[in-house]
């Protein structure tokens, strides 16, 4: 079913009837049905009912994608696992400079090419920013 954003609920219980109550996502079906529902409401100025719904949703999807995410990043190198976070979060290097407290800003693009390798404090602000192991960026 094709939905234009003004056919759109603007409330939480109305989108809960049109999508579903954001509940976990158990199949790669629920998954790309949840996934249509975001694309439905992230294209369009929201009422805060809508983003609360979004939030939810894209909470269950997080959820459900974590394991997947987990075992991608536990086969790649420490480099190619910060650059598919920072994909995933939509960070850029100097993005992830600034988060390690780096004013040049050229740390993060050093990081993401592989040239350097993470300090100890660097990884433990990597971890904990991106709610992974330290055991990822090592």
């Amino acid at each position: 079913m094709t939905t234009t954003h003004a056919d759109l609920p603007t409330t939480y219980a109305g989108l809960c009837e049109h999508f579903g109550f954001p509940r976990r996502i158990r199949s790669k079906a629920q998954r790309k049905r949840a996934g249509r529902a975001v694309m439905a409401l992230a294209r369009r100025k929201r009422t805060a009912e809508q983003d609360e719904y979004l939030v939810d949703l894209a909470a269950r999807i997080a959820d459900y994608d974590k394991p997947a995410l987990e075992a991608l990043l536990e086969q790649a190198t420490p480099a190619a696992a910060l650059a598919l976070l920072c994909e995933e979060h939509g960070l850029s290097g100097a993005d992830l400079s600034r988060i390690l407290g780096d004013k040049t800003r050229t740390i993060g693009s050093r990081l993401l090419s592989g040239k350097r390798a993470p300090s100890k404090a660097q990884v433990k602000i990597l971890a904990d920013y991106f709610s992974c192991s330290p055991a990822v960026f090592l």
